[in-house]
């Protein structure tokens, strides 16, 4: 039988992700109640993402948690932002029972980006409706921006340059933890209009705190080209990038990232190729230690890099109890809090993001269309290949030929790492100087490292 060849060209068409991270609950510590506070003994999240190479964390900051009154000056509104800081009541991004101030220096410890996603909020006065209609809330809207991003870059210089604004405007669920666990938000949320007006009033008072700010919106519930386009056509000067989210874990990211991409280049070319998807892979019913979900959060992010996305923020690691069925990467013992283990997903995850943050995406030329292959080249002239077979067929009479004019730093030794439906997550050396009559069995995902 005649061999399928699979060539690695030398042409870069395009970056890996430049950030891997996290959006949601159970951050900074371990534990069963979003994570658990300051005391639970179990595994930090830390050493978990540092195995992953996790250097991004989403953070929500509600304007509710920070002001207290309606009338607010310049200086009043930063020194309530500044105690706001020490709040423990707030659990979205970040453990119960624990500080903002906490999880950012313990972010700040790991070599961790922020992305801060600033929110107002439907149970407080400082609902989004009034923030729209009224130029001295406007005003305070853009007073508590800038005193947020003052703050913390007061306090953790260079940790957040980049920011969100609101979250998920479009179904209205703006404050993390308020309409947990039933995810049921306002109907409709806020229009396109009205969301420029805050985005436009943030990046006002951001810009003034910190002019070097990266903003980035409007982190819809799910990727709406109509309500994007208003966005980018009203206000599409005051974006650096666009964010998205994809929390029903479809495989279209690709083509959502290039669609938004062509939007950027239209209105808003200084923003071009900065696209980020800072919430996804949660679908119903999901279990995070079943092969199937392993597989599908693996093609999620090979999605997001064929697609060439900024950054890629997964909805994990570990959920509060009873928050939807299996969400996370880490599963916690409801019955001993400070036991913890690593779920079939957490283990894709980690393959995956050997070989997709922060380099050179070379041209694949891919004759098995079941295959999905993507080929980088890392900084250090190694090649990582990796390999989903969602089909789980078995294909034999294989081989990758690697175009010599692809400056490798030494004569290639192929390391092997598998992923299989036992998550042993085996590691093999061999001295082959060719990836030559590989076997790709089913449910398996395979990176070759040369």
């Amino acid at each position: 039988m005649k061999k399928k060849k699979i060539k690695i060209l030398n042409k870069v068409i395009g970056t890996g992700l430049k950030y891997l991270g996290w959006s949601g609950r159970g951050l900074v510590d371990g534990g069963s109640t979003a994570a658990g506070s300051i005391s639970c003994l179990a595994p930090s999240w830390d050493s978990y993402s540092q195995e992953i190479g996790i250097n991004m964390i989403r953070m929500g900051f509600s304007i509710k948690h920070f002001l207290s009154g309606i009338e607010n000056t310049t200086q009043k509104i930063l020194d309530e932002v500044k105690r706001g800081l020490e709040n423990t009541r707030a659990s979205w991004a970040k453990s119960a029972q624990t500080s903002y101030s906490y999880a950012i220096q313990r972010c700040q410890d790991l070599g961790w980006k922020l992305l801060i996603c600033i929110n107002p909020s439907y149970t407080s006065p400082w609902d989004p409706v009034n923030l729209t209609s009224s130029a001295d809330y406007l005003n305070v809207w853009k007073n508590f921006c800038f005193s947020l991003a003052k703050a913390i870059d007061d306090n953790w210089p260079r940790i957040g340059y980049y920011f969100e604004i609101t979250n998920e405007p479009d179904i209205g669920y703006f404050d993390g933890e308020a309409f947990l666990p039933a995810y049921h938000g306002p109907s409709g949320g806020i229009s396109p209009s009205q969301y420029c007006l805050l985005l436009k009033k943030a990046s006002e008072g951001i810009k003034e705190a910190l002019p070097e700010a990266n903003i980035f919106g409007p982190a819809l519930a799910s990727w709406n080209k109509g309500w994007t386009e208003e966005v980018l056509d009203q206000a599409g000067c005051c974006l650096d990038g666009l964010s998205y989210h994809n929390v029903a874990g479809h495989l279209n990211d690709e083509d959502i990232i290039k669609e938004a991409n062509l939007m950027l280049s239209q209105y808003a070319p200084h923003a071009a190729q900065r696209i980020v998807n800072s919430e996804w892979a949660w679908w119903p019913d999901h279990d995070s230690n079943h092969l199937e979900t392993a597989l599908r959060a693996a093609q999620i992010l090979y999605q997001q890099t064929k697609g060439q996305a900024f950054a890629s923020l997964y909805l994990g690691p570990a959920q509060p109890k009873g928050f939807k069925r299996g969400l996370g990467v880490i599963k916690f013992n409801p019955d001993n809090p400070n036991q913890a283990e690593r779920t079939k997903t957490f283990f894709a995850f980690r393959l995956m993001a050997r070989g997709v943050v922060g380099e050179k995406q070379l041209e694949v030329f891919n004759p098995c269309r079941q295959l999905k292959i993507l080929a980088l080249i890392k900084a250090h002239q190694e090649i990582v290949i990796t390999i989903i077979n969602p089909g789980r067929k078995k294909y034999r009479h294989l081989s990758i030929c690697i175009d010599e004019a692809i400056p490798l730093k030494r004569e290639p030794l192929l390391k092997l790492y598998r992923f299989d439906d036992s998550h042993s997550d085996r590691y093999e050396k061999s001295d082959y100087k060719i990836l030559d009559n590989f076997d790709i069995g089913p449910k398996t995902i395979i990176q070759f490292v040369l």
